[in-house]
């Protein structure tokens, strides 16, 4: 694992919601786990990190242009696994769309209405 490569990282931000301190927290971890697996797998230069809400559901997607991988043969390592365990935690799901050479989109969707947030007073 190369950890000296210059990594340009590109957050979006489209949140209008108040969420608990728990919510706040796995969000955290599931985003921590994504960059991590992409630090130590992916040979990435650039990722794009979103999260906003699409669909009634909280949406967190992580895209990078490292190596990808083979989804229907690479088994999921204890980083995927963490996330999707933290996913079905709050009720939600994640899908990876990778090939090789062609980076790795990850998008986690944690339906609203379950979470127990609301909209944000300005």
């Amino acid at each position: 694992m190369s950890t000296d490569t210059p990594l340009h990282i590109d957050f979006d931000y489209q949140i209008t919601h108040e969420f608990s301190d728990d919510l706040k927290l796995n969000i955290y971890r599931i985003i921590q786990e994504q960059l991590h697996n992409v630090r130590k797998h992916a040979d990435a230069k650039n990722i794009k990190i979103d999260l906003a809400v699409k669909e009634n559901c909280i949406c967190i997607t992580v895209e990078d242009n490292g190596k990808g991988f083979d989804v229907n043969i690479k088994k999921a390592g204890l980083g995927i696994s963490n996330m999707m365990h933290r996913a079905e935690a709050l009720i939600g799901s994640i899908a990876i769309q990778s090939s090789p050479g062609k980076g790795c989109k990850t998008e986690v969707m944690i339906p609203l209405e379950l979470t127990g947030c609301t909209e944000a007073s300005h």
